[in-house]
C-alpha cells in the first residue's frame, strides 16, 4: 500500500538552517512511501528524509545531522494514500 507520512521536524530546523540544508526544512514534511503496514511506513517515511538529507550534501557534519533527525524527528500522521 502506498501511504502518506507527515513529519514533524521543528526540533531540527534551527540546526538544518544552519548546515544550508534546503529540502525537508519545513515544520512538517510529506513523503509518500510503499509499505507494508503503518509502523513500516512510519520508519520508511523517517529513513526517506534522512536519506534525501544526505543526498542534499554528503559531509561528515550532515550525516551526524541525518542520525539526529532519524532520532528526534516525530511522526504526526499516517494515512493510506487513496
Amino acid at each position: 500500500m502506498l501511504y502518506r507520512v507527515v513529519i514533524n521536524m521543528v526540533k531540527v530546523m534551527d540546526e538544518m538552517t544552519q548546515l544550508g540544508i534546503k529540502s525537508h526544512n519545513y515544520k512538517t514534511t510529506t513523503v509518500y512511501v510503499e509499505a507494508k503496514s503503518p509502523d513500516d511506513a512510519c520508519a520508511k517515511g523517517t529513513r526517506k528524509v534522512c536519506n534525501e538529507i544526505l543526498h542534499e550534501r554528503n559531509t561528515t557534519r550532515i550525516k551526524q545531522l541525518a542520525k539526529k533527525v532519524a532520532k528526534t524527528v516525530s511522526v504526526k500522521s499516517v494515512r493510506v494514500k487513496k
